[in-house]
């Protein structure tokens, strides 16, 4: 009992049982398993959760060296469906989230790193100065925001002389930097299509089309449709800074689920019955009500429905659906269309992404879902989607029932 205790803290996997240890070539494998309590929690947030799947299987992480003996913690890593952070790898307890080594490993990594050099961290711990960044930035946001990752490194960076001169290599301002540099790109992207097209026409119009009645009627009402398609672009570029910038002030207030649900069935009944598409409205609770700002709230059922619609084929349905969980209300959309690809879900919600061309569809903005994403989050909640190729998509998030 007292070598499986000493084994376990030199690992950093106390709250484990130890299922089997043996070597693979010249490195040690311990096989571990958490306990009971400690399985299934929300690696962000820690909350208990339900199974999603089996993620990955089993996963491997590095440990401390036995001497020098390279060890490593083999263990289940499932993903957990969180209510608040949606499927996500459950937690373990040796490692923090998105790590391939453990804490204590990083630890140590982390404190050589402020008293040494970059090449002497590298050879002691057997690892590339580029993977200490990622430990260091993982440490770093563990235990606290504003805290500067480079300050005490002695060399850490490309070189001495670029950290010097103040390039921060380990911190998210090259990530931030690029993700604007895309979203200009791309927004300039979008633009420029609406606006050639009103260049185009009324090159047209001054070239002689003005003058036959049938084209110029048709060329005024191809220049308004890419005037309003701008101005919506325009809108919902707005509207996500100021969501952003946390300056869109929500008008919370009781609203009752079915009237959300049955606004946006109002809307969109139109055009499902023009594409042969159902919509089903399900509310369990017609007294259910929810702490919202109606419009908004309305603004990302519009959106998920939408969305829904461009991808769902004639003769299938789309269920608005409310139901009640406890303290909070769910509302959730879902078709019975193609589907997402599990390796897109994570990226549908970002800035004109679309998954493939199939789900390109005409008209919209490119913005909608991640305006939803803020709208929501602003809400105090979070999108979860639940999706397969070939076998429909759901985009849900919950309410504070009131």
């Amino acid at each position: 009992m007292r070598t499986s205790s000493l084994f376990k803290r030199l690992l950093g996997v106390e709250k484990t049982l130890i299922e089997g240890v043996g070597f693979e070539g010249d490195d040690l494998v311990v096989r571990v398993r958490l306990h009971k309590r400690q399985q299934l929690r929300c690696s962000r947030c820690g909350r208990r959760c339900g199974l999603h799947d089996g993620g990955r299987g089993r996963r491997r992480w590095r440990a401390m060296d036995l001497g020098t003996v390279r060890a490593w913690i083999e263990g289940e890593a499932p993903r957990v469906l969180c209510p608040t952070h949606g499927a996500v790898v459950s937690r373990v307890t040796w490692a923090r989230p998105g790590s391939g080594f453990t804490r204590d490993f990083e630890d140590q990594v982390a404190w050589l790193a402020t008293n040494t050099s970059q090449s002497t961290v590298g050879q002691l711990m057997r690892i590339a100065w580029r993977t200490v960044g990622r430990v260091l930035r993982r440490v770093v946001e563990e235990r606290g925001a504003g805290v500067d990752p480079l300050d005490g490194l002695m060399r850490i960076g490309i070189d001495e002389t670029s950290y010097r001169r103040g390039h921060r290599y380990l911190t998210e301002r090259h990530r931030i930097e690029d993700a604007q540099r895309r979203f200009v790109a791309d927004a300039s992207h979008e633009m420029r299509t609406p606006i050639a097209a009103l260049k185009g026409i009324l090159e047209l119009l001054v070239d002689g089309a003005k003058d036959d009645a049938e084209v110029r009627d048709d060329f005024i009402q191809t220049m308004k449709t890419e005037a309003d398609r701008l101005s919506r672009l325009v809108m919902d570029l707005l509207t996500l800074a100021k969501l952003e910038a946390g300056s869109l002030e929500l008008r919370l207030a009781p609203e009752y689920a079915v009237d959300l649900i049955g606004d946006v069935a109002g809307v969109m009944q139109t055009l499902a019955d023009q594409q042969g598409v159902a919509l089903s409205v399900e509310v369990a609770n017609p007294d259910m009500r929810v702490s919202a700002d109606r419009d908004r709230i309305v603004q990302v059922l519009l959106s998920f429905t939408d969305n829904a619609l461009k991808h769902s084929p004639s003769g299938t349905t789309i269920h608005l659906r409310a139901t009640p969980d406890g303290s909070l209300a769910r509302f959730e959309v879902i078709d019975e269309g193609p589907g997402i690809p599990a390796e897109e879900i994570s990226r549908v919600f970002e800035r004109f992404y679309r998954a493939d061309a199939a789900r390109a569809g005409g008209g919209g903005t490119g913005l909608g879902l991640a305006i939803a994403k803020e709208i929501v989050e602003a809400h105090g909640s979070a999108i979860v989607v639940d999706s397969s190729a070939g076998a429909g998509t759901t985009f849900g998030f919950d309410l504070a029932a009131v």
